[in-house]
């Protein structure tokens, strides 16, 4: 029932598993509502009633730029990804509202909600009172791991499947579940032929005459050239009120040894304060500002493997002209002077703190969101600025390094101190790996009068003697190997105990000075205007009034000399990694990535293919051939694979813009099944020539004429930036269409279909095809390893 009201809900992220107790839960449940009592107690035109008033309009401010720039694109309605579903929930919220003519944006109930923050009483008395938000005891809901379960769901599923081949036993009245199994697929295959043969008769649409030639033909945009140094790709759309302006910084310039430091680069443009004018504006201060003046202002790590661009991109944005000012004084400022300094130590503590643990439960969430960031970082595990800008295993590592550089300052009593119990942490290294997991967990929380005798003595006896403070510091190590050293595998546990446990060491002794003045040296290494380049989506009014402060931002970057450039070790790291447990290892064949938080399996299996660059017919057809059963239609290995229950998003594809061919499957509750099962589908696929043209339309599929303003203008900036202009993608397309109309297409790309799909798909196609280059990457339990593995070796 819609008319019940609106639930309102506390939510608390990265908790530690040990608090999610009844207890603790109604601890925390009984602080939010004594907060919101405290709220609802708070005298007429007291300071605190102001504050929290000013906060709660400085909310309503942003709720309402938001909505402003939620009207500046098209809805996207039916395109997934797209704003339909927000422009449903509005549709039904004024649906319920009198009168005929009504606000997109609300503009009478958001005027009505400041006037009541106006006002000089406590609005909040009456209105928690009336939603009972002390008043009722709240649920709790709270959510952990717990291994057990996947032994259990397991157990669970494993009973289903002999009930129901029991049923087939019996419904078929033969004498064992092979023969039943056997019965129930001649049915289902008779089934599905019938199927084929009526989805034989719809015949396949032809291609259009005149396919887009670009990725999005009638954006409107120019590159103009700021302070006659940074090139800016200025995107125009009229109809549009907001203005976003991004400056790309590349990281190219980044010294080797202060690589741990890119992926906090972001977070010192907004997380952290800063210096403005003189005046130091913390986090806190700096967030309720951004509320009030600006759109949104952010920094991120712009990354394109294929191309090597890393870069570090500012993004500010205004819903008018002077917000756009605004906002681009502000990024100003977070470039110049964000505020490193000792007295702030404890806010970027937490942000690092923050990052570590947000990059520790990456592999807890959804495969789709994560599981293509290892893949590709194995392909380019030779360049280490990627893997640190890139790959979220690495930059673990690197923010736990910059932890214990923040940790304490150089020399400090405690820092000593806290060294001295981390050296005896060292040396026990060659205990067993359960002994040394279990003296983490349980040290500094339990009875340590066990540790006191025997391998763990010196350790115990350097804790008992430290000061409280030195002892902080021993119990966030003990903390931080409890949380890394039970994923290593167990030929590394004693080398990666000793390796974490002296980079902790390292830390203390470089200190948090030397790291904030490392912050601010690599801030102007990369802030050159050799470095720089600038994207701007907007009308052009905005455009025209913004460019003072557009060349503003450009003159805070630095002119001294050329720009720095690193040339970095390239080795492969991973496989360096593999080697300490695979003494000899050359290129392996096969790569996995254990994941013990699932059941399921992932494959990202990669190849060489065709680039926009590329005008040799072999390596287009090659490139046509590999779309003949990619996409989505209903003869795809993607609709196969998925209306057979063997994976969810998965297909094969071939990708121009990077380069690549893959075979992508995940949530495969067998690897060797779903891949038996594609090679069984290619080996039978029927002749279909209509799948010529079906090859040729894949090849148009990327465009971006239906996406959001911003988002299109920002992509046609990264293409340029990647050599990916509108001009070679047409000479592509048109070369396709060429080939297009070779009377044989389908026959040629046929016959290559084999040795293309035999590079990402294991058990398919020749043996004699080149894999070489080849990358057969997969994801999941230890029990899915051995399955697949079973599969390569028949």
């Amino acid at each position: 029932d819609d008319n019940v009201g609106h639930p309102v809900s506390v939510f608390l992220a990265n908790v530690d598993p040990a608090k999610v107790t009844e207890a603790e839960m109604t601890s925390l449940a009984k602080m939010v509502q004594d907060e919101i009592a405290a709220i609802a107690a708070y005298p007429a035109g007291s300071p605190q009633l102001k504050e929290f008033n000013d906060r709660a309009a400085s909310r309503l401010r942003e709720m309402a730029r938001d909505a402003e720039a939620y009207l500046n694109s098209p809805p996207g309605f039916g395109l997934r990804g797209g704003n339909g579903g927000g422009w449903y929930s509005l549709m039904r919220v004024l649906e319920n509202q009198s009168g005929f003519k009504k606000s997109l944006l609300q503009k009478e109930e958001r005027a009505a909600a400041a006037a009541e923050l106006a006002k000089n009483e406590n609005i909040w008395t009456a209105l928690v009172a009336k939603w009972k938000l002390t008043a009722v005891k709240p649920y709790l809901v709270g959510c952990v791991p717990d291994p057990q379960m996947l032994v259990k769901t397991a157990d669970e599923k494993k009973a289903r499947l002999d009930a129901f081949a029991q049923s087939l036993v019996k419904k078929y009245n033969v004498a064992d579940v092979p023969s039943a199994i056997a019965k129930y697929k001649e049915e289902f295959d008779r089934q599905t032929a019938i199927i084929d043969s009526i989805a034989a008769l719809v015949p396949v649409p032809k291609f259009l005459d005149n396919p887009p030639l670009s990725f999005d033909p009638t954006l409107d945009y120019r590159i103009d050239t700021i302070a006659g140094a940074v090139p800016m790709v200025a995107s125009t759309f009229n109809s549009m009120t907001a203005a976003t302006m991004t400056l790309a910084l590349n990281l190219r310039g980044v010294p080797e040894a202060q690589l741990l430091y890119v992926p906090l680069l972001p977070d010192l443009i907004t997380e952290i304060g800063v210096v403005k004018n003189g005046q130091v504006i913390d986090y806190a201060a700096l967030s309720q500002r951004l509320k009030n003046e600006v759109l949104y202002l952010y920094g991120d790590l712009a990354v394109n493997p294929y191309t090597g661009r890393v870069e570090l991109a500012v993004t500010a944005a205004g819903s008018n002209a002077a917000e756009g000012k605004a906002a681009l004084e502000w990024a100003a400022a977070g470039l110049r002077n964000p505020y490193l300094a000792p007295a702030n130590l404890p806010r970027l503590r937490d942000v690092v703190d923050n990052r570590i643990v947000g990059l520790r439960n990456r592999m807890k969430g959804s495969e789709e969101g994560w599981v293509q960031g290892p893949a590709v970082s194995y392909l380019y595990q030779n360049d280490p600025l990627i893997l640190a800008a890139f790959s979220f295993l690495t930059q673990e590592n690197l923010m736990l390094r910059l932890k214990w550089r923040l940790m304490a300052e150089k020399g400090s009593p405690a820092a000593a101190e806290a060294i001295t119990a981390l050296n005896a942490l060292a040396g026990v290294s060659n205990q067993p790996k359960n002994d040394l997991v279990h003296l983490a967990e349980t040290f500094s929380g339990g009875d340590r009068a066990a540790y006191g005798a025997g391998p763990f003595a010196t350790f115990t006896s350097a804790y008992e003697a430290a000061s409280p403070e030195a002892r902080k510091i021993i119990d966030a190590a003990l903390a931080d190997l409890a949380a890394t050293v039970p994923s290593t595998p167990e030929a590394n546990a004693a080398a990666d105990w000793t390796a974490l446990v002296t980079q902790m060491i390292g830390g203390l002794q470089y200190g948090a000075q030397a790291a904030l003045d490392d912050l601010g040296g690599l801030l102007r290494i990369i802030a050159h205007r050799g470095n720089a380049r600038l994207a701007m989506v907007s009308n052009e009014a905005d455009r025209a009034t913004l460019m003072p402060s557009i060349t503003a931002l450009v003159s805070c970057l630095s002119t001294d000399g050329p720009p720095a450039r690193v040339v970095y070790t390239k080795r492969p790291f991973i496989w360096d990694r593999a080697r300490s447990r695979y003494p000899g290892l050359e290129k392996p064949a096969f790569v996995g990535l254990i994941n013990p938080n699932t059941r399921n399996g992932v494959f990202v299996n990669s190849a060489p293919c065709a680039l926009y660059s590329d005008t040799d017919q072999d390596r287009l057809l090659d490139y046509l051939a590999a779309k003949l059963y990619g996409g989505h239609g209903a003869h795809s290995m993607f609709m196969k694979t998925w209306s057979a229950g063997l994976a969810y998003s998965n297909g094969l594809r071939s990708s121009e813009v990077d380069g690549q061919l893959t075979y992508y499957a995940e949530r495969c509750p067998d690897l060797s099944t779903t891949m038996r099962f594609v090679v069984d589908q290619l080996r039978q696929a029927p002749y279909s020539p209509e799948l010529g043209e079906y090859a040729v339309a894949l090849a148009f599929d990327l465009s971006r004429g239906s996406n959001d303003y911003v988002s299109r203008g920002m992509a046609m900036a990264g293409n340029l930036t990647d050599g990916v202009a509108p001009e070679k993608v047409e000479a592509f397309r048109k070369r396709i269409l060429e080939l297009r109309r070779m009377p044989d297409l389908y026959d040629r790309l046929q016959r290559r279909m084999e040795n293309v799909y035999a590079q990402v798909l294991i058990g398919y196609g020749p043996k004699t095809v080149d894999r070489s280059r080849s990358s057969y990457f997969i994801i999941g339990p230890e029990t899915q390893f051995a399955s697949l593995d079973e599969y390569i070796g028949s």
